[in-house]
């Protein structure tokens, strides 16, 4: 074991169950024991507080992991990568940062609690745990890492705080089992890729607060059955609910100004959907993209709610109704 500076070098004889707990450092150095395929157990000094650049990435029988029980501890890029056999970690709830690709291909990871200290996960942190089953976003995360949870395809719920300001690109790609799609009030926009391919999501509902949704952020979700919008959204990108092959019925506000091509084009396997739009400009917007995809024999789209000369009729209605002109 090399110790410089109150940082651990190397230790790349590690072997077994390795006790660090009486450790003279502070932080876990870069590569420090990278591909070491010896150690079972990991047990880190309470008064670390960082672990670099793939200090044991690729530790291919690293099963259980106790980290600092003090003091907060920031982990960075790639630092247990590829560690398929990780199972456990220990006081990952006093984690502050979490790196790019921390704990990417974690295979065995079951679960993770995110404590409320959290401030950001990196990109593609989680990618790929692939037996991950439930994660708990808290309030105080400032920044979500584009592909955070992508491939994590045992995922069933994931719960955002409501603080979250910022969802992140392709955040819950390929999530396979993910059942329900959370919003909270804070965020306005669900990016690109977002849920792709998350085909076990089986109704969308749309906040208020939601104004865009961003290409293809529901692309081959094919289980959806049902997509409803609040009045807010305003923006829809191309290809966002495309290959929704058993998509019945969808709600679009009148609030809806611009629509990506393709945003609604059908899956080979479904039969027929019905687009309910309150803004009559969609309307005829739809159906043309529609014919230009060749499904317009599948969709029947209704003009739902009053015209915009309607509107303005009982705008200017209730206009004169307060402030009524006397003629003498």
């Amino acid at each position: 074991m090399k110790i410089r500076k109150y940082q651990l070098i190397r230790h790349k004889r590690a072997a077994g169950r390795v006790d660090l707990s009486e450790g003279d450092f502070l932080t876990v150095g870069k590569k420090a024991c990278r591909k070491n395929t010896n150690i079972e157990e990991l047990i880190l000094p309470a008064r670390v507080t960082a672990v670099k650049d793939r200090a044991f990435a690729e530790c291919g029988k690293l099963e259980r992991v106790e980290l600092s029980h003090d003091g907060f501890l920031g982990v960075s890029t790639a630092a247990f990568a590829n560690c398929t056999q990780l199972r456990e970690i220990q006081n990952e709830d006093r984690i502050t940062r979490i790196g790019d690709r921390a704990f990417q291909s974690c295979h065995a990871l079951e679960c993770f609690r995110f404590g409320a200290t959290l401030r950001k996960i990196g990109e593609r942190a989680f990618e790929n745990c692939r037996t991950l089953e439930e994660i708990s976003i808290p309030s105080g995360v400032k920044s979500l890492g584009a592909y955070a949870f992508s491939g994590c395809s045992a995922l069933k719920k994931a719960t955002l705080g409501e603080g979250i300001s910022a969802l992140s690109v392709g955040l819950f790609c390929n999530c396979t089992s993910l059942t329900e799609a959370e919003f909270p009030s804070t965020v306005s926009e669900i990016p690109k890729k977002s849920y792709q391919n998350c085909t076990a999501l089986q109704e969308i509902r749309i906040p208020n607060t939601v104004r865009s949704i961003g290409f293809g952020a529901f692309l081959g979700c094919v289980s959806i059955k049902k997509v409803s919008m609040e009045l807010g959204c305003r923006q829809i990108g191309a290809f966002a609910f495309a290959k929704t092959d058993h998509l019945r019925e969808v709600t679009l506000p009148h609030s809806i100004k611009r629509l990506g091509f393709g945003a609604f084009g059908l899956g080979k396997q479904t039969e027929k959907i019905q687009i309910l739009v309150e803004n009559e400009y969609m309307v005829r917007k739809i159906r043309r993209q529609l014919r230009l995809c060749g499904s317009a024999g599948r969709a029947e789209v209704v003009m739902v709610g009053k015209t915009l000369a309607e509107r303005r009729r009982e705008r200017r209605r209730a206009t004169l109704e307060q402030h009524p002109t006397h003629i003498s």
